[in-house]
């Protein structure tokens, strides 16, 4: 802002430390660069009455006063914790500037501290800025797309004798249902799994708002809307039937039992906490699923007495079985 004549300069680094700069915290998360005197008012307040007196100590980030105002620490204390050294060689002026650093990295709610103006003008660079990332994760994972479907569509020419007449057929080097399984769900899923552990390993291992909410609701709509929409592009004359019962099945249960896990280790077992042998058994799921659908569908173990049948289109040796329908 032009024409912003306040002590917050948003192009130096003020903090003696260097740990907090205008427009970032230490954790890397934005400051909002917009500010006005009540905002400033807010946070000289937060500073002078709760935030540095000990007497305030029973105001925490959980349980803060009616302000929203809570005890950070001593300052001493907090400075040599989060910038390594003590205070000693700090100015009256530079330790003014690090408590209302350290109070602004911790977030404030600027919603009735805004005029409408600001508002509307934050909400349409917000709004820009998402739908900059938005084309961005688009671009990289239609690329990301198209090559997995470069690869999982290389097919090889094998020989093959029926009725003592010899053919050469085309045959798919990826087995579809590893394909489907790894490469095509790696490529859907990985924007909200980059965007989960981004978070959490910005954030100390600690869950964020934003990644846990993501997959999950990746999730959900991959279940509803997804199944919803096929059901419905269906039209009202036709059928669509199940081409592979034996994968289907186990997918389906290992659904079922992904969501049954995931309740145990995040509510039933240390509830809010995942601890590394859960982590660990979870990654392990993954592999076990992809070997379990491979020999469900390429009929070993007790999968040899599903009954299958072949069909030859074109020069593509194509599979199905059983006689349940579905729509989708």
């Amino acid at each position: 802002m032009d024409d912003y004549q306040l002590d917050f300069k948003f192009d130096d680094v003020s903090c003696p430390c260097g740990q907090f700069q205008p427009g970032k915290c230490k954790t890397g998360i934005l400051i909002p660069i917009w500010t006005n005197e009540k905002i400033d008012e807010y946070v000289d307040d937060w500073v002078s009455e709760v935030a540095f007196d000990a007497s305030q100590a029973q105001y925490t980030k959980k349980e803060p006063n009616a302000r929203g105002f809570y005890y950070l620490g001593e300052p001493e204390e907090l400075f040599l914790e989060l910038c390594g050294r003590d205070l000693s060689d700090c100015s009256a002026e530079e330790l003014a500037e690090f408590k209302k650093e350290a109070v602004k990295a911790e977030g404030i709610n600027y919603s009735d501290k805004l005029e409408k103006s600001e508002v509307f003008a934050r909400g349409v660079v917000y709004f820009l800025v998402l739908l900059y990332f938005f084309i961005g994760v688009a671009i990289v994972a239609d690329k990301f797309m198209a090559a997995i479907e470069v690869i999982t569509s290389q097919s090889k020419e094998v020989k093959i004798v029926k009725n003592g007449e010899e053919r050469v057929v085309e045959v798919k080097i990826w087995n579809e249902t590893v394909s489907n399984l790894t490469l095509m769900a790696l490529g859907s899923s990985a924007p909200e799994i980059l965007l989960s552990v981004v978070e959490t390993v910005g954030g100390g291992f600690v869950a964020g708002d934003l990644g846990p909410s993501t997959i999950v609701g990746s999730a959900a709509f991959n279940l509803f809307m997804i199944i919803a929409i096929c059901m419905y592009v269906i039209p009202d004359d036709e059928v669509r039937k199940i081409k592979h019962l034996r994968v289907f099945f186990v997918t389906a249960i290992w659904s079922v039992l992904a969501y049954v896990w995931l309740y145990y280790i995040v509510v039933a077992n240390t509830e809010g906490v995942v601890e590394p042998w859960e982590a660990t058994l979870t990654l392990l799921f993954f592999p076990l699923l992809t070997i379990w659908a491979w020999v469900a569908d390429k009929r070993l173990l007790v999968y040899d007495y599903v009954h299958k049948n072949y069909q030859l289109k074109g020069k593509i040796i194509k599979e199905s079985e059983g006689n349940v329908c579905a729509y989708c």
